[in-house]
């Protein structure tokens, strides 16, 4: 029961990853089709500039409108290359303000040739056309960046966060062991080194015999000292 039970926890995570990642996938497909389409549709309206040549406003929807082109092609890149959704949010805010500005422009220009104001050459009713499928674009990305943000906001929640212990190894202290200094004691030699050699040769523990003085001309033996002592001469 309990590797039944296991095995269907399993595949449940399992699907359930899938299902999060064909969301991801699709979420990110609506995106590149949309900035792609707001691309297109920019570049058209630079084309319909040419209808507002004799308007004071002009220059300035003609610089508005470039400015507003490279903004989408730089979103459309973004999003090609699977950038951070945090920076694509902030690049399609950037873009509807931009928008904004540029259809406020348009529509400024179009009522004041429609009230003197400059002159307006040609058929215009397309141009609007063209600003409203770049607004319902944007508008679309600025939902779809917020779901995707706000899935990953769940998944970061629903994910255990592992933290690395540090691993401390303790260094044992280095014992330095002084070297034992070894004294070598002199050896005891007789008092006088024996006559004919050049080394004197050590007691070796046994006691030292006293002998008289050879220059008397008389030999003898003296043992014991003090008032003990005895002197056997021959």
């Amino acid at each position: 029961m309990k590797r039944l039970t296991a095995k269907l926890f399993i595949a449940s995570t399992i699907l359930a990853l899938l299902a999060t990642t064909q969301a991801n996938a699709n979420d990110y497909l609506r995106l590149k089709s949309d900035a792609r389409t707001i691309e297109r549709k920019a570049n058209k309206l630079a084309k319909e500039t040419k209808h507002y040549r004799v308007t004071p406003q002009y220059e300035q929807l003609v610089c508005d409108v470039d400015q507003f082109i490279s903004l989408s092609q730089h979103i459309t890149d973004r999003v090609a290359n699977g950038g951070s959704i945090g920076r694509i949010r902030t690049y399609v805010n950037q873009l509807d303000a931009t928008f904004l500005h540029v259809e406020g422009l348009f529509d400024t220009i179009e009522y004041n040739a429609a009230n003197g104001v400059g002159i307006k050459q040609g058929n215009t009713a397309h141009v609007k056309r063209h600003l409203n499928v770049i607004e319902d674009c944007i508008l679309r990305m600025q939902e779809d960046v917020a779901t995707i943000q706000a899935r990953v906001r769940a998944e970061n929640i629903r994910r255990p966060v592992v933290v690395n212990r540090p691993v401390v190894v303790a260094q044992r202290p280095v014992v330095v062991r002084p070297t034992p200094v070894v004294k070598q004691r002199p050896p005891t030699y007789y008092n006088a080194p024996a006559r004919g050699s050049s080394r004197a040769c050590p007691t070796r523990g046994r006691p030292i015999p006293a002998y008289s003085n050879p220059g008397s001309g008389r030999g003898g033996v003296t043992i014991g000292s003090g008032g003990s002592r005895i002197n056997i001469r021959f």
